[in-house]
């Protein structure tokens, strides 16, 4: 659909009807996106169900089309590759300004990245069960092969996510924005943590109602592609940058940066995984690390590892294992809710027995000498924050419920899923050309030409090996 709009003084209204990939030209105002005037196209990213997408344009036409395919959006971003064209919209139009994304919800129940949708079920015992089944049967059908080729290898211990896989398991994501759209929670919590400077327990309140909250945003099953070496992601989620950058191949590192209204989160993490024929166990080997602009001390998080299970045979679930730990060395406060706390109980007639999905745990007040020596820890890139009850001077909250449904803390329920809706990680306009979002293989999947998808992972492949010999 092509719609010429012909704009007053005060400007105009209009409703996207579905999500889409909005393409405007023209000049849109000063408070508004800038396009250059050799009619550079800008991607701009909204959804539906918001109330209205509202821009106040003053006196000027523009041409908008709106398309539902992401073929659309591939084929555009690959004309821009052709002639560099992208390079030269970042020298020109870079901006940090993420007004755009403001307000930009994750409100679609068919929306891939949000649990509430047709392609997972919660079975009895509290696992999730994944239902795609034309995407398991291909998975399964690489995991064999992968078995065969480097079966010892995997099994001894081999990272999982430096295997090379054929493109036609891969989702249109790279890594870095997969794990941007788990941020979705945090303007929703963590702003409301700088609110309360001076009730610290509030504080790790909220933020382990954040991190629990999004755990039902991190169990998309489609793999993501690997970022190379020196790649970068830049997003905004709810006008507030998120950045990304992988800073090592081998071993496979990346860094984060999120600028949120009163607080900053970053940390850098080493992606790794076990593989056994029953299933993988995915671990992010580092520690989140979030500051209050009211008040610069760090509070660490360590984050819990996700489970798969039946990747060759059987149903395919997934659930969380270990432990979130919150760690707030100033105020003397650590949390640690254990998921899947029952695991070990086999016995379904087991009176006090959790789900799978079901956590408990609580937040602690410490003593400083054992503050200090977790403190020691995290500078010899200790990063477990290990403790035990001897180590707790006192309980200060009480935490429990489950992760796919609601989080309370002393009978207080903080989250409950639905009622509050995630914000949408929202890609910035005109990043850096190292970006994601212009990779040629993943354009190519989001196009559908899978041949030239494989070429072009081949070819990047390729490139960072002959990179790693210069070095």
């Amino acid at each position: 659909m092509h719609t010429r709009f012909e704009l007053g003084s005060k400007g105009c209204h209009f409703k996207v009807k579905n999500y889409s990939f909005l393409k405007v030209s023209g000049s849109l105002g000063d408070d508004d996106f800038q396009v250059d005037g050799e009619g550079d196209i800008m991607m701009i990213e909204t959804l539906s169900s918001l109330p209205e997408f509202t821009k106040n344009i003053k006196d000027q036409e523009i041409s908008l089309t709106s398309n539902d395919s992401r073929h659309e959006f591939a084929v555009f971003k690959l004309s821009l590759l052709k002639d560099n064209r992208f390079i030269n919209n970042c020298l020109k139009n870079y901006t940090e300004d993420g007004s755009f994304s403001e307000g930009v919800f994750i409100v679609s129940k068919d929306d891939k990245i949000y649990f509430p949708n047709c392609n997972y079920q919660r079975i009895q015992d509290g696992r999730l069960e994944f239902l795609r089944q034309d995407l398991i049967a291909k998975q399964r059908s690489v995991f064999m092969w992968v078995l065969k080729k480097l079966g010892s290898a995997l099994l001894s211990g081999k990272n999982p996510f430096l295997v090379p896989l054929p493109v036609y398991i891969f989702d249109y994501y790279s890594f870095h924005q997969r794990v941007a759209n788990t941020f979705g929670f945090m303007p929703l919590y963590l702003e409301r943590a700088c609110q309360v400077p001076h009730d610290p327990a509030e504080q790790i309140r909220l933020i382990v109602t954040y991190f629990l909250s999004s755990l039902h945003l991190n169990i998309e099953q489609q793999k993501p592609f690997n970022p190379i070496l020196g790649e970068t992601f830049q997003g905004f989620i709810d006008g507030n940058p998120i950045y990304f950058e992988q800073i090592s191949h081998h071993p496979p590192i990346f860094s984060m940066q999120f600028y949120g209204k009163g607080y900053k989160v970053d940390g850098t993490f080493e992606t790794t995984g076990k593989v056994s024929t029953s299933g993988a166990l995915a671990i992010n080997h580092g520690l989140y690390q979030i500051r209050f602009d009211s008040d610069e001390h760090v509070i660490y998080v360590r984050f819990p590892r996700f489970r798969i299970e039946g990747l060759a045979f059987g149903k395919r679930t997934c659930c969380y294992a270990s432990k979130l730990v919150i760690f707030d060395p100033k105020n003397l406060l650590l949390a640690k809710v254990k998921l899947d706390p029952d695991r070990e109980l086999y016995s379904i007639f087991h009176k006090d027995k959790l789900p799978s999905d079901g956590f408990r745990g609580g937040i602690y007040s410490i003593s400083p000498d054992f503050a200090l020596a977790k403190l020691a820890e995290i500078k010899k890139k200790e990063i477990m924050l290990k403790s035990k009850p001897k180590h707790y001077l006192s309980q200060v909250s009480k935490v429990e419920g489950t992760w796919m449904d609601k989080v309370i803390i002393d009978d207080v329920r903080y989250w409950k899923l639905g009622e509050r809706l995630p914000f949408r990680v929202v890609s910035a306009q005109n990043p850096l050309p190292s970006d994601s979002t212009y990779r040629e293989d993943i354009l190519y999947v989001m196009k559908d030409d899978l041949q030239a998808a494989e070429v072009a992972k081949e070819s990047l492949e390729n490139l960072q090996r002959h990179d790693k010999t210069l070095r």
